[in-house]
């Protein structure tokens, strides 16, 4: 399955993640670890936002399914 994961650090709390599968064209949102190996990428809280929005144009949906898990 090819994905990626973005994370955005947050100093109050729990970091967020987005991951993106190419494969089925479809997204998920949830919280990450902060100290991470599984993000690929590190952004901005609010870039997290911009990146869902474009999935969304895109004609990418979002699962509540964690990727990778049965």
């Amino acid at each position: 399955m090819n994905t990626i994961t973005f994370g955005a650090k947050s100093i109050n709390g729990y970091s967020h993640k987005l991951v993106v599968c190419d494969y089925t064209h479809q997204y998920e949102v949830g919280q990450v670890c902060m100290n991470s190996t599984f993000v690929d990428v590190w952004v901005k809280k609010s870039d997290l936002k911009t990146i869902e929005n474009k999935l969304i144009s895109d004609g990418y949906t979002r699962t509540d399914k964690e990727f990778g898990k049965e």
